[in-house]
């Protein structure tokens, strides 16, 4: 009786080995392997934040004009919302009156980057770069520490979320696009937000 319990014993621990070999060699051939064997685990930004109470977050990127933001600022103001902006860097220089006044309102904000680029293809050198003095573009303005970062596009890997932790900025990312840049009409975006 103990033979058999050995054999099996044996018997179970060899099927055992070889599920693990044949799932190996699969996942080995179809790099899925990665997923299952990595100790790493991917960067990702905030996209929401867990509450109890009834609020969302509004954010804007401001970075092709200025044609709806006086309008969007009286409705805010009316409401008493606050939301978040991110700005491009040009778009500052070009609007600095604007970036003073959306954070004397007392709404935050946050950089979207020096000139709008597709941040996943370039080196953590012009990444870091893109992102200070875009920064320090608002700063200047608004005389306080910008600390959020919105990736144009909303690409980010984990070169783009690492070097914007080394400045100190918090990656932020939405969780529902309106798409208001399709040219979409008032009611579409509505049904789609």
């Amino acid at each position: 009786m103990f033979i058999i319990f050995k054999k099996k014993k044996l018997l179970i621990v060899l099927c055992f080995v070889l599920v693990f070999v044949l799932s190996s060699a699969f996942l080995g051939a179809s790099e899925t392997y990665a997923v299952f064997y990595s100790k790493n685990v991917k960067k990702l930004p905030i996209y929401s934040v867990k509450t109890s109470e009834k609020k969302i977050a509004i954010s804007f990127d401001c970075a092709w004009g200025t044609d709806y933001t006086d309008e969007l600022l009286s409705v805010m103001k009316n409401r008493g919302v606050k939301c978040t902006f991110f700005m491009v860097e040009f778009w500052v220089n070009k609007y600095p009156d604007y970036v003073k006044k959306i954070s004397e309102m007392g709404h935050e904000i946050g950089t979207h980057s020096a000139t709008h680029p597709h941040l996943n293809s370039m080196s953590k050198e012009n990444i870091k770069k893109e992102l200070l003095t875009s920064s320090l573009a608002i700063e200047k303005i608004i005389d306080k520490k910008v600390t959020l970062f919105r990736a144009p596009f909303g690409e980010y890997n984990d070169t783009v979320i690492t070097t914007a932790e080394e400045l100190s900025l918090t990656t932020v990312q939405w969780s529902v696009d309106s798409l208001d840049w399709k040219d979409l009409s008032k009611d579409e975006i509505k049904k789609r937000v």
